[in-house]
């Protein structure tokens, strides 16, 4: 998929992520939200994250884990989404007496949000200085869902909820740098080398321990899985595994994709 040349441009000095023209925004969101390709590259990565955590076993009793995916109807895509969509990924214990739920991290839901991860990130990214021609843009490539009201409540969210949170207490302690949390998520996305996507896959992964349970009380990890090396991540960081994970001695080695 062709990176959008001009629709994002790093600051200088503030290292956010910034639209060039509002007439971009369109544009944009095709290449990124309605390119069929990319959700398929995020169902792999749920699938790889899924089939780690049913190699652990439960972390309750030890026993194998199952199949339990449950129901989800995601919205926000422009394309027809893969039938697995329309389903959670998640495990349950098969033990008698335990049959403990656990539900894998996820890079294609955040958390119980009808919209799709990957638009809520870059949407909230898009409306930093948001004004009233884009958010009719936006919420006309988003269809009638996508209200103000709902974008203003998902950058309420990370402001205020998300910036408070024990999860990114613990995240901003290993950034090399400062992030300016009233830009966030786009200043979050600017940590990420390479163009627009490996950043928004990038910033999904590493967002992925908070879309199951104990969600924002959780305490950041290295990002699930490979990722696009995270420029202001201090080095040496070594992810904090789950009682159960396969690998306890893995330390993050971020691929070049």
């Amino acid at each position: 998929m062709k990176t959008p040349s001009r629709s994002l441009i790093r600051a200088s000095r503030g290292g956010h992520l910034l639209l060039d023209q509002e007439e971009e925004v369109g544009p944009l969101l095709h290449e990124l939200l309605r390119d069929a390709r990319f959700y398929v590259v995020l169902l792999q990565i749920d699938r790889d994250l899924a089939a780690r955590e049913r190699v652990g076993g439960c972390e309750h009793c030890g026993g194998r884990l199952y199949v339990a995916n449950y129901g989800r109807k995601p919205r926000g895509a422009g394309v027809v989404l893969p039938a697995e969509y329309e389903r959670r990924l998640s495990l349950c214990c098969g033990m008698e007496g335990c049959r403990k739920r656990r539900t894998p991290p996820s890079v294609r839901f955040l958390g119980r949000r009808v919209y799709l991860g990957a638009v809520v990130v870059l949407v909230t990214a898009l409306c930093d200085g948001l004004t009233k021609k884009r958010a009719a843009r936006l919420q006309e490539l988003l269809g009638p869902g996508a209200s103000i009201r709902t974008m203003d409540r998902w950058r309420r969210w990370w402001r205020e909820t998300f910036s408070t949170s024990p999860f990114w207490t613990s995240l901003r302690g290993r950034l090399a740098r400062p992030v300016d949390i009233t830009s966030l998520p786009s200043s979050l996305l600017a940590c990420f080398a390479g163009g627009v996507e490996p950043a928004l896959v990038g910033l999904l992964r590493l967002l992925a321990p908070i879309t199951t349970s104990p969600g924002l009380r959780s305490t950041a990890r290295s990002p699930c899985g490979e990722a696009p090396r995270c420029r202001f991540l201090r080095s040496g960081w070594k992810p904090r595994l789950r009682s159960g994970s396969p690998d306890r001695s893995a330390t993050w080695a971020p691929d070049e994709h």
